[in-house]
C-alpha cells in the first residue's frame, strides 16, 4: 500500500469503521489480540478525529498569529505617534524622551579628516567620470576639423573665383562650428 493523503486515510477509516459496526459483533480476533468491536471502531475512527483537532489547532494558530500582526502593528503606528507628540511637546532634544523609551537624537559629528577624505573622494569620482559644473560646460567650444583634400579644394574655389555658393558653405560649416555642443529646446 503507498503513501495515502490524509482525505484519503479518512474516506478508508470511515469506511472500514462504518463496515465494522454495521457487520460485526461482539468481540473478534485481530493480529493475535481479542479485541471488542467498540474498540475497533473507536481505533478507526481516531486518526480522523485527530485530523480533525489538528486542523482546528492549526486555524487557531493562524489566527492567533494574524491577531498578533494586527496588534503589532497599531502598537507600532502609536510608539510612532506618541515620539511625534512628544518630540512637538518637548522638543528633539529633551531627556523627557528617555522616560518614554525614546532616545534623544545626537547630529553626527564627522572629524575633519572624515571631510577631508569625502573631499578628495568627490574630485576624484568627477575626474574620472569627466563631469563638470554648469561654469565648466559653458567654457567648451567646438572646433571644425577639415581634412586637408577639402580645404584645399576649398582655397582653389576661393582663387579661381567660383561662386559665392562653395564660400557660403566653408562660411556656413565654420559658424556651425563654433556653437556649443549642447542646444536647449523650448517648446511653446
Amino acid at each position: 500500500m503507498g503513501t495515502q493523503n490524509k482525505a484519503a486515510q479518512q474516506a478508508r477509516n470511515t469506511q472500514a469503521a462504518n463496515g465494522a459496526k454495521e457487520n460485526l459483533k461482539g468481540t473478534i480476533q485481530l493480529a493475535g489480540e481479542n479485541l471488542k468491536v467498540a474498540d475497533v471502531v473507536e481505533t478507526l475512527q481516531a486518526p480522523t478525529l485527530a485530523i480533525a483537532a489538528t486542523e482546528k489547532a492549526k486555524n487557531d494558530y493562524q489566527a492567533a498569529i494574524a491577531a498578533e500582526r494586527a496588534v503589532t502593528v497599531k502598537a507600532r503606528m502609536t510608539r510612532t505617534a506618541l515620539q511625534s507628540y512628544l518630540v512637538g511637546i518637548h522638543g528633539a532634544d529633551n531627556s523627557i524622551l528617555g522616560k518614554f523609551g525614546f532616545t534623544v537624537k545626537k547630529p553626527a559629528t564627522k572629524t575633519v579628516e572624515v571631510k577631508a577624505g569625502a573631499v578628495q573622494k568627490m574630485r576624484a569620482t568627477r575626474k574620472a567620470r569627466g563631469t563638470m559644473g554648469k561654469k565648466q560646460k559653458a567654457k567648451i567650444k567646438g572646433t571644425v576639423e577639415v581634412d586637408a583634400a577639402e580645404l584645399a579644394a576649398l582655397q582653389t574655389a576661393a582663387q579661381a573665383g567660383s561662386t559665392n555658393a562653395t564660400t557660403t558653405t566653408a562660411t556656413t560649416r565654420c559658424v556651425t562650428a563654433q556653437r556649443p555642443l549642447y542646444t536647449h529646446y523650448t517648446h511653446t
